[in-house]
């Protein structure tokens, strides 16, 4: 049981301490997530592009 008990803990806390790191990046203006999205998509065609 300590296992499982301690596995589901060390789980919550790394969603906890991830959320409260991601709510620095969100601004609530979509233009930002629109850019970000666009540099994500260049990014990953340029990886791509680089395997061909």
């Amino acid at each position: 049981d300590r296992g499982v008990d301690g596995a589901a803990e060390g789980v919550a806390g790394a969603v906890g301490v991830a959320g409260r790191r991601s709510r620095a990046l969100q601004s609530g203006l979509a233009h930002h997530y629109y850019v970000i999205a666009v540099v994500g998509l260049l990014v990953l065609l340029a990886v791509a592009a680089s395997w061909r």
